[in-house]
């Protein structure tokens, strides 16, 4: 399955952010898990985009740790 968001995400990175950090759009009582799968071929194309995306992902992994509701983020290499 594909990463979905919100039809209102502004497709940058502050609204992925926003998006991450208020998933009042996918509630969850258990928690929220990202699989990051292939992230190697995004490090290997564009190390900087890379490295802007796996920032989003700890900024919102840091958010939810303050919540009773936890986020975490997978990588997978194929």
């Amino acid at each position: 399955m594909e990463f979905s968001l919100p039809s209102y995400f502004g497709h940058n990175w502050d609204a992925l952010q926003d998006c991450l950090n208020d998933l009042s759009w996918v509630p969850s009582a258990s928690g929220y898990l990202v699989v990051y799968d292939h992230w190697q071929d995004l490090a290997d194309a564009d190390p900087s985009l890379h490295g802007t995306l796996t920032d989003v992902f700890a900024s919102a992994v840091a958010h939810w740790r303050t919540t009773p509701t936890p986020m975490a983020v997978l990588l997978l290499e194929a």
